[in-house]
């Protein structure tokens, strides 16, 4: 089963980019497309962001906990 990954969007909005720069859409395509490119662009920052916060959140929980501050005892006065 064939299957839609992160990096076939990318490459999609790099085809989008390349045929926009050659001229491959008409006037009244333009609208369209643009629109598609937005919709791929804002997915694929959405994914981006995803990302970011689960690698962040992964290193927060790898970090160790802090040791917990022990307690001082006071010395006992030993009148000599």
């Amino acid at each position: 089963m064939a299957g839609l990954h992160v990096d076939d969007i990318n490459l999609i909005k790099q085809v989008i980019e390349i045929a926009s720069t050659r001229g491959a859409f008409q006037a009244g395509e333009l609208k369209a497309v643009g629109e598609v490119y937005e919709k791929v662009t804002a997915f694929l920052g959405e994914i981006e962001a995803n990302q970011q916060a689960q690698e962040a959140q992964e290193g927060a929980s790898e970090t160790p906990q802090e040791a917990q501050p022990q307690e001082q005892v006071a010395p006992e006065d030993n009148p000599s």
